[in-house]
């Protein structure tokens, strides 16, 4: 429920946002992804993905299986020869930008203030939440803030 909210107040909080009314459940180890991609019509969507981290420190979001208006999404996609990139806009999106069909989070943007100065180690779908680990920058001696119940080793 934290993360839904998340997504549409905060990171696709704006006027034109492709994505609108989502919603982010973990089942089976896996994210699912629905809402709705506004793209001169609404067009209802649901997403499976698998959740890692990239080599500097962002969570991928990796689709594995995709429904489009009830569809299969992903031969749909590849029929018209298109990628999420090219259907999605997110640059007004709030660290989230998207590669070819990833969806590549700054976990460390995507949160609303404070800013945390940190890098992401390691993510994991534990039950119905995404765990993520959080480390010191690359390169840096600079040393994690401490939560409201200082810790430091995860956040979820």
């Amino acid at each position: 429920e934290d993360l839904t909210n998340l997504m549409n107040g905060h990171v696709f909080a704006y006027n034109g946002a492709p994505l609108r009314g989502l919603k982010i459940e973990f089942r089976d180890g896996h994210m699912i992804q629905s809402g709705t991609l506004h793209k001169g019509v609404d067009i209802p969507f649901k997403m499976k993905a698998e959740v890692s981290v990239t080599s500097d420190g962002m969570l991928r979001i990796h689709p594995i299986d995709t429904d489009i208006f009830c569809v299969d999404g992903d031969k749909l996609m590849s029929a018209l020869h298109l990628s999420l990139e090219k259907m999605v806009d997110v640059s007004k999106a709030v660290g989230v930008r998207i590669v070819g069909n990833d969806f590549l989070n700054d976990p460390t943007r995507v949160l609303p203030p404070p800013t945390i100065h940190a890098r992401l180690l390691a993510v994991r779908i534990e039950g119905n939440q995404l765990v993520q680990q959080l480390g010191p920058l690359a390169g840096s001696e600079a040393q994690l803030a401490i939560n409201r119940h200082g810790s430091t080793a995860s956040t979820r």
